[in-house]
């Protein structure tokens, strides 16, 4: 039984690796491009709806629109492009920006879900497969204990 566990868990890491692997290596840069940025108060001045068409079906997503100020105080106006439907953010509303201070055209808004959440749904889901093969030997070596 334990070799078998061992065959599968590491079967089940194998086939998981390019989704942690590439979760990391988006977490790393995420992590290396908010050190070099410097941080603003933004304001959402819009919801543009994009409208893209694939494989015969329309997706439809708002992108925020922010306005800001750099470091020199110009205003700065960028489109976010990660889209929700609904849209994320209410017009009006103050987010944190980050930007690079050497091309402040280059933004993005600094909330976990359009920092975080990609890198850590890949490295879950690389992840998972293990975790479950695990419990379910765990499960099994110990109601085969109890025989």
């Amino acid at each position: 039984m334990e070799g078998l566990f061992r065959w599968v868990l590491g079967g089940s890491l194998l086939l998981g690796s390019p989704f942690v692997l590439i979760g990391a290596c988006e977490a790393v840069e995420t992590s290396a491009e908010l050190r070099r940025s410097l941080r603003a108060q933004g304001t959402v001045v819009d919801n543009r709806l994009v409208i893209d068409h694939r494989d015969g079906f329309e997706e439809q997503a708002y992108q925020p629109v922010v306005e800001y100020r750099d470091a020199d105080g110009r205003l700065r106006r960028f489109s976010d492009p990660a889209g929700s439907l609904p849209p994320d953010h209410a017009v009006g509303e103050a987010v944190e920006v980050a930007f690079d201070p050497h091309d402040p055209a280059k933004a993005r808004l600094t909330s976990w879900k359009r920092l975080w959440l990609v890198p850590t749904l890949l490295v879950s889901v690389g992840l998972l497969p293990a975790l479950v093969c695990a419990l379910i030997f765990r499960a099994i070596s110990r109601s085969a204990m109890r025989e």
